[in-house]
C-alpha cells in the first residue's frame, strides 16, 4: 500500500512506513501536480515551462528530466511501481493512479460526502468512522507550503 498525503505537506509512504525522499521543493511540486492531475498527460515542454520558466527551454527540459528521474527513484525505493504509475514517454508525462495508492484527499472527500448527505441523527457507525479517518488524516490545507503560480489554477 502506498499512502499519499497532499494535505499540509506532500508525503508518500510505502508499505513499511518508509517515506519517499523527494530531494527538492520543485520535485515535490511537480509530483504533487501530477498527483492532483491524475489520469492526464502533459507535454514535457509544458511542464518545463510551468516549473522552470526562469530557465532557457533546453535547460528547463533537462531540469525536468533530472527531477523526474529523482522522483521515480524515490518512489521506487518505497515500493511504488513507477512503470505503472508514472507514465513517461519522450513527449509526455503523467500519473496513473493504482489500486494500492491511498490519498488523504480521498478520505476528506468521502467525509464531506457523508456530512453533506447524511443526517447526524441517522448516521451509521461506518459513516462516523469515515469522518474520523478524514479528521485523523487532515494535516493542513492542500499543499499549504506551495506558493507557485501553477498552484493558483488548482
Amino acid at each position: 500500500m502506498i499512502d499519499v498525503s497532499i494535505l499540509g505537506h506532500l508525503s508518500v509512504r510505502g508499505a513499511a512506513g518508509r517515506r519517499a525522499d523527494i530531494h527538492t521543493r520543485r520535485g515535490e511540486e511537480l509530483l504533487a501536480f501530477l498527483f492532483l492531475e491524475a489520469g492526464r498527460s502533459f507535454h514535457r515542454a509544458q511542464l518545463a515551462e510551468h516549473f522552470w520558466s526562469h530557465l532557457p527551454e533546453t535547460r528547463g527540459r533537462k531540469a525536468l528530466n533530472t527531477e523526474l528521474w529523482r522522483i521515480c527513484k524515490a518512489l521506487a525505493a518505497v515500493g511504488m511501481d513507477v512503470k505503472q504509475s508514472i507514465r513517461r514517454t519522450p513527449r509526455e508525462v503523467g500519473y496513473r493512479r493504482q489500486p494500492d495508492h491511498r490519498f488523504d484527499l480521498d478520505r476528506l472527500k468521502a467525509a464531506m460526502d457523508v456530512i453533506n448527505l447524511t443526517r447526524p441523527e441517522s448516521a451509521a457507525e461506518k459513516d462516523c468512522d469515515t469522518v474520523k479517518k478524514a479528521v485523523a488524516a487532515y494535516k493542513g490545507d492542500l499543499l499549504e507550503s506551495v506558493y507557485s503560480d501553477w498552484f493558483l489554477l488548482c
